[in-house]
């Protein structure tokens, strides 16, 4: 499945290497791209929009709902919509 994740710190770096260790195509984005690229798996975007642009399902450990909402309505356009699990209220 391809995958992608917004946001890399502890709980994003995790998910995207166990599921990188399960066979899956992990589509990395972060905002400081660094942290993205340190982890060693999968691919890294310059946005949200191309990390989701061709994932399945999009999955994102941001600090709140705030950036979860700035960062899906601002900075990625999709031009499709993927299955969005979320957690926040």
């Amino acid at each position: 499945m391809r995958v992608a994740i917004l946001g890399t710190g502890k709980m994003g770096g995790a998910m995207a290497r166990r599921l990188n260790d399960a066979g899956h195509e992990v589509t990395l984005w972060n905002r400081t791209r660094a942290r993205a690229e340190l982890l060693g798996v999968g691919k890294v975007a310059d946005t949200p929009a191309e990390a989701a642009r061709s994932s399945e399902i999009v999955i994102s450990m941001l600090t709140d709902a705030d950036a979860v909402r700035w960062h899906i309505s601002e900075k990625a356009a999709l031009h499709r919509r993927p299955k969005i699990k979320s957690s926040w209220r």
